[in-house]
């Protein structure tokens, strides 16, 4: 019984951390994109010129295969809507929306 009780207490007392969803927006000139096959999911390399960063390109890296899509924009303005989740290890942001902009 003792051992029990032991075991319960262990399994209540090593909760997992509860992973909390945030969304942002970035928005940017697109260069183009790459789409990698990386643990059994689709990965998107996206390099932009981010409007809010220095005049350097940034590469992001995205879930899903977002590559022909983004690749039809290159030179355009877009702001992407961002979902990623805190506390979630090895967890790429996911693309939500992709905006044009003028």
């Amino acid at each position: 019984m003792r051992l029990l009780l032991a075991c319960l207490l262990l399994l209540g007392s090593s909760a997992v951390p509860e992973t909390v969803t945030h969304s942002m927006y970035v928005e940017g000139q697109v260069i183009g994109a790459q789409r990698f096959w990386k643990n059994f999911k689709y990965t998107t390399k996206i390099r932009f010129q981010e409007d809010a960063q220095s005049p350097n390109a940034e590469t992001r890296r995205f879930c899903g295969n977002w590559q022909e899509q983004i690749n039809k924009l290159r030179g355009k303005r877009i702001r992407l809507n961002l979902v990623y989740k805190e506390y979630a290890h090895d967890e790429c942001s996911k693309i939500n929306s992709i905006e044009v902009l003028n």
